[in-house]
């Protein structure tokens, strides 16, 4: 199994990446990168150490990452999210798990019998301290697919909200006023880009889990 590892990347090609991949899909992770200060943080790729640095860091889809992340770059997140969310030590927090592709009005979306949420129409997860871990998977493994899903770590719970319905612009400005990291996906799924702001030590915390 090869050694993931994280690569710091350019602060103006990931923000030309992201309007490009995000802008009519996600809502609030496209609200976020347009509101939030990017330059407080710093982007990031988990990587396997074996790939060539140029093409990791302009976001193309470099040779092998077929073998060389999947499925680890997936099991990476899971546990991050999991450590996140259930660390007595830095408390009460919440992950929402935004997922592009779900429509609300098909047969087999409702029989999954899902807690879901809206923003704008577009459906997302919510992800609570406290957490299972089968319960996290599972909304992972729900929205999973090649740019059709962000993760968006939040440093406080939002509260009580509506199941099944759209929440309002306030919830959504509190969101992503305390965003500390957001995830999506890249070069086709295969790995992951991260934005996480300056002051945290959610790296720390990740690189416990790189493998």
């Amino acid at each position: 199994m090869l050694k993931h590892t994280l690569i710091k990347l350019d602060e103006q090609v990931c923000k030309a990446f992201l309007q490009d991949r995000i802008e009519g899909w996600g809502y609030i992770i496209d609200k976020a990168v347009k509101n939030i200060l990017v330059s407080a943080g710093s982007f990031y790729c988990i990587t396997a150490n074996t790939l060539d640095l140029k093409e990791v860091n302009e976001l193309t889809f470099a040779k092998g990452f077929g073998t060389d992340f999947s499925p680890n770059s997936d099991e990476i997140i899971w546990r991050f999210s999991e450590e996140y969310l259930n660390n007595d030590s830095i408390g009460k927090r919440e992950i929402i798990l935004e997922d592009y592709n779900a429509n609300t009005g098909l047969e087999y979306f409702k029989d999954k019998n899902l807690e879901y949420y809206l923003a704008n129409s577009i459906v997302f997860y919510r992800l609570q301290s406290g957490t299972g871990q089968q319960t996290i998977r599972k909304y992972f493994l729900e929205a999973d697919g090649p740019y059709t899903f962000s993760i968006i770590y939040i440093d406080i719970p939002l509260g009580q909200l509506e199941v099944k319905q759209n929440i309002g612009d306030d919830v959504i400005k509190i969101a992503i006023d305390n965003i500390c990291c957001f995830v999506t996906s890249i070069y086709d799924g295969e790995s992951y880009l991260l934005w996480v702001k300056d002051g945290y030590k959610l790296l720390d915390v990740l690189k416990d889990y790189l493998v």
